[in-house]
This record gives C-alpha cells, structure tokens and sequence, in this order.
C-alpha cells in the first residue's frame, strides 16, 4: 500500500506473505480507519503509514515500524516471532499494549550512526587513535568499534537525525515480552579536539526514544533489559521487571585525557638583562667587585641556584574531558516496582522509584563518572662532584668531577572537575541482595 485509503466501520483484515505499508512522506491520511485491524505477514510487516482502530493485532515474522503510527483506542497486539524494530517517528500507542518476540524488541536505533554511501565520488577518511588514559562506558561502547570497522572505503558515518532517532510505545496498560529488550537512543555528541567546545546534554533529550505507560508496565525479558539513553516510565502506577540484567546507562560516553607540559615564567633577574640590571643596582658592576666585594659571590650562586631550578621545573598537567556523550537513562515508577532478576546496572544516570521496591537480586551496581585534573610538578637536578683520581704519597695529583642528574615528582593538584553522577533514587526499599554485592560510588580512570 502507498497512497492508498482503507476507511471503514467495519473490520480489516490483511493476510499476505508479505505486508508493506509506505505511503510518500508528504500524504498525510489514514492508511487504513477502521472498526478493528488484523494484520498477518509470513515474513515481514513493514509499515511508515497510519493505521488507526478501536483493536488492532499484527503479527509477522518480522515486523519493520519505521515512522509508522499504530493507533489502538482498546487494545493493540503486536507479535513479530523474530524481531520487532520500531523507529524513525514509529509509534505503538493504546490503551492495553502488548508487544512480544521470541528474540528481540528495539525500540530506537541501537547502531550509533547511520553508514551510508556518498552522494558523490570524494572519498571520506577517519584515524582512531586510543590512548592509554580514557575510558569508554555505556550501552553502545560494545559496538561502536565493530561498527567503524564495517563501515569502510567511501562509505559515510553520519549522525542519525532527531526525526530518525524518535520511538515511541504509549500505552494506559503495557506489556512487553522478549529474550531481549532494548530501549536506544543514540544521540552523540563528540568534542573531536581538545580545543573544542565542552560538550553537554539537557535531561529532557532522553525523551526522543520513550516506553510509557500511564497506569500498569509488565516487562518480560528472559536475557536482558536495555535502556540507552532513553526513557522507560509508569507515570502514575506499578511496574513489574522479570529479568536477569537490567542496565540503564547513558547510550555512550567516552572520555579522554590531554596532557601538556608548562614552564614556569621565568623572574625578570633570571633573564640576562635581569641580572646586569641587579649587578649594576648592588654597585657589583664594577670590575673590581669581586676582590672588593666576596660577599657578591654567594649571593650570585643563590640567584644563579634559583633561578636554574626554576628553569628544570615543568608542571605535568594531566585533565580529563568528554569526547563523546549521550543523554542521561531514566526509568521512573510513580507507583511501587516489584523485580525479579540477578543484577542492575545503573551507570551516569538515574533511576527513580517513588513507591516500594520488592523483590530479590544478586547485586546492584549504581556508578557515575568523575572527571579529574592533576598536575605533577616536575625537577630537574644538576648534581657535581669533585674528588681526587690519584694520590700519591698523601698528594692528589689528578683530580675528576662526576656529573649527575636526578629527577624528582611531586603532586600539586589532584581535584574533581566534573561529574556525571548516577542517581538510584527508591523512598522504600524491600529488596534481598544476595552476598550484599550492592556497590555505590564513582568511575575514575588514568595513572
């Protein structure tokens, strides 16, 4: 179907092999209107078109939203056996919403740019370089290398778009069930360079990739429940997580370490003007100063001894930044969370119970990310020492100086500059954590 209507008061009912619904991104009427909806595809239901019914089900072997917009005013029912991917301004939204898969649900985009061929033949170049002194955490860190590696030759990384990005599944009452179940937002800010501009994030640019509910969520995942960056929700009401792993993180953070070496300014009566004027204002420019005055030569080796550690003497300052980040990963319950799982992940962003949290797990990790600047203040000591290479009868013939030099450490300054906290949040907590693996705190990273 393309810029075809189906409007009735009766029921529809579409069975095919395949079902594909894309209308031209400027017609702007229903798809289909009707009293209930029943969509059955073989293979694949691919829909950017707006179906709307009192009760809608659709169930394909995969099921591509990709800005399609699913209205359900009862129930809406959506079963994709291997996957269902819901993008690009894709909706589900009724008052009882049901989405199952016997192996994934996304809904956003888990890739972290979008790969594609350039319009014209310039080709497109990237070195990545990973030193020591960074760190990268997050839902997408795992496959952001892989995926720069298979996006080569004159293909094109470019970012996804807000439009691109946006995913939403509304419901009064919802149910989602999938071995895995992920909720992406990969919206990336980069700071290329050291010398660009810090990078930030607003709270509320999690909101573009959504799982809400009003009054009731049940989630189901038999391996794993995701949230990047986005927002997973019961405004008013209870949820329920039967899951093993339950990570809520930022979609990508990676932060990285510049180094420069500063020398101290050096006093004017280091200089060798400095010292002449010096010379001259002590009265020792006379050339017979030093037989008239032996005084000057102490005083000319304490200058001379200063100002020579003053020029060996190099602050090492080492400051961490943002080169990439995305927003914050919220989950929110209103009303009381009950969980049954091993463990939860909540890393630089913040997770909200209002009410009671029951149930068990086997460890609890809430950790947020901090920022340092240390400066290492470094000294370079020129050593000497005459001794006697030969006596003789008590008699030094020969004398030899040995020469040396020592370097020396000290820390100055070692202070937090930033911090992207993770907030767990809960006002009662019933929770059994087995062994007590509950670990609180702050990632640092660097030597």
């Amino acid at each position: 179907m393309r810029e075809n209507t189906v409007q009735t008061q009766s029921n529809v009912y579409l069975e095919s092999e395949n079902i594909t619904i894309q209308p031209n991104e400027h017609y702007k009427e229903y798809s289909i209107k009707a009293g209930n909806i029943e969509i059955s595809a073989e293979k694949s239901y691919i829909s950017s078109g707006l179906i709307y019914a009192e009760n809608i089900k659709i169930a394909a072997n995969k099921i591509v939203h990709s800005g399609g917009e699913a209205f359900a005013l009862d129930s809406l029912y959506v079963n994709g056996i291997t996957s269902i991917q819901n993008s690009h301004q894709g909706i589900f939204v009724g008052s009882n919403v049901a989405l199952t898969s016997q192996n994934t649900i996304i809904n956003g985009i888990f890739k972290p740019w979008n790969c594609q061929k350039p319009r014209s033949s310039s080709q497109f170049g990237s070195n990545v370089h990973h030193p020591k002194d960074e760190i990268e955490i997050g839902s997408g860190k795992g496959i952001i290398k892989d995926f720069i590696n298979t996006c080569k030759g004159s293909a094109l990384l470019t970012d996804w778009s807000k439009s691109q990005r946006t995913a939403s599944i509304f419901g009064f009452n919802l149910s989602l069930s999938a071995p895995e179940i992920i909720n992406s937002n990969p919206y990336i800010k980069q700071r290329k360079e050291y010398k660009d501009p810090t990078v930030n994030m607003q709270i509320t640019d999690s909101n573009t990739v959504s799982i809400s509910a009003e009054n009731a969520m049940v989630i189901h995942a038999k391996n794993a429940l995701k949230n990047g960056s986005g927002v997973i929700e019961v405004l008013n009401g209870n949820m329920s997580i039967n899951a093993p792993s339950i990570n809520n993180q930022r979609y990508f953070i990676h932060a990285k370490t510049h180094t420069k070496h500063v020398k101290k300014p050096l006093p004017h009566i280091c200089t060798e003007n400095g010292f002449w004027e010096w010379m001259v204002d002590m009265g020792y420019d006379d050339v017979m100063a030093p037989i008239d005055y032996p005084e000057m030569h102490e005083e000319v080796r304490d200058i001379k001894s200063k100002c020579s550690k003053i020029k060996n003497t190099t602050d090492i300052i080492d400051e961490q930044y943002i080169s990439a980040l995305s927003p914050v990963g919220r989950m929110l319950v209103a009303g009381n969370l009950i969980l049954n799982g091993n463990k939860i992940l909540n890393e630089a962003s913040n997770f909200e119970i209002w009410g009671k949290m029951n149930g068990s797990l086997k460890e609890i990790k809430s950790l947020g990310l901090v920022l340092k600047e240390k400066i290492v203040q470094q000294q370079i000591t020129q050593h000497e020492k005459r001794y006697c290479s030969r006596r003789v009868f008590g008699a030094c013939l020969k004398r030899k100086t040995e020469r040396w030099t020592t370097t020396s450490h000290q820390l100055i300054k070692h202070d937090v500059t930033a911090q992207f906290p993770a907030l767990f949040d809960i006002n009662k907590a019933n929770i059994n954590v087995a062994n007590g693996k509950i670990t609180t705190g702050n990632i640092t990273f660097g030597k």
